[in-house]
């Protein structure tokens, strides 16, 4: 086990694998707060590449567990540059899906001469426009039940915004509303996060398999503060990385982080390739997965 310490009270949990005279792979998880496990390693050739992962602040087995301390997404950008530079590596490319992908170019943004490429699964770029569809249950059509258990918990007389609701009771709340609410919450992410929806029993299994209460406050944290970012900074800033190449791998039906976005960016920046797939929000979904596979495959080709 190994960690990286860091000068505000947090202890950062990394894993290397593979070939470490490889090109180097960043995995940056989604969530924010979901961590990482050794099911991400399938995306990778071992034998050729050098992949970290990296349980950002709060996540997996990172310490302390849950904290919202100094936890920050320019802290966690931060963090990658301290790992890279512990670890000599002076070139990485990053690969993360939904969260993970604003993670990698918010990274590039700021310190784009470590970056030489990305490959990005569910482009989300943290906006206010991306994030009503899904936090505000706009894809009710799509989900009926999934939105309708997702309104429940809101007071009959309540119409304000749903997921600012969820948010405050999941950091506010007495201990068991914050459990209740951020299993519901949860819950719908994981509902709607497939072209096929996971089965009622399927669902159980998947949060049972996590800390949902951890991974929720991380979210809510964020999410209330607005991902700690201007609104629309990544999009503002993507001409100044224009010479690093993205791959960006959506779900033509993903109704977690929709493909508006990532196809008007594809039709704007001419680094930019984009490949919709058959497919909802879920990274190990097929085809997705074998996607991301060659993609990763095609742009460490071009590092080796």
């Amino acid at each position: 086990m190994a960690f990286l310490s860091t000068t505000d009270g947090h202890q950062l949990y990394y894993e290397h694998h593979g070939n470490q005279a490889g090109p180097t792979v960043l995995f940056l998880h989604g969530g924010p707060g979901l961590g990482t496990s050794t099911k991400d390693l399938n995306y990778f050739d071992l034998k050729r590449i050098n992949v970290l992962l990296l349980d950002q602040r709060g996540a997996g087995k990172s310490q302390p567990t849950g904290s919202l301390a100094n936890n920050t997404s320019q802290k966690l950008v931060g963090d990658i540059k301290a790992l890279l530079e512990k670890l000599g590596i002076e070139k990485v490319l990053l690969f993360g899906g939904s969260w993970g992908s604003t993670l990698a170019l918010l990274f590039a943004i700021e310190h784009p001469e470590q970056v030489a490429g990305m490959v990005l699964r569910g482009l989300f770029t943290a906006s206010k426009q991306e994030r009503l569809f899904f936090e505000e249950g706009q894809l009710a059509r799509f989900h009926p039940k999934a939105v309708a258990r997702f309104r429940e918990p809101l007071p009959s007389s309540y119409s304000g915004s749903i997921s600012s609701y969820y948010f405050q009771q999941i950091l506010q709340g007495n201990p068991e509303v914050q459990k209740q609410m951020a299993y519901e919450l949860m819950r719908y992410g994981i509902s709607v996060s497939r072209l096929v929806p996971y089965n009622q029993s399927e669902v159980e299994v998947r949060l049972a398999g996590g800390n949902f209460v951890t991974q929720a406050r991380i979210l809510a944290h964020f999410s209330i503060h607005d991902f700690f970012l201007p609104d629309e900074f990544i999009i503002d800033h993507l001409h100044s990385i224009q010479h690093i190449p993205i791959h960006i791998v959506q779900g033509r039906y993903d109704m977690i982080t929709t493909p508006q976005l990532a196809i008007s960016l594809a039709e704007r920046f001419e680094n930019i390739v984009l490949h919709l797939v058959e497919g909802g929000h879920s990274p190990r979904e097929e085809p997705i997965q074998s996607v991301l596979q060659e993609e990763i495959k095609k742009l460490v080709s071009t590092h080796s």
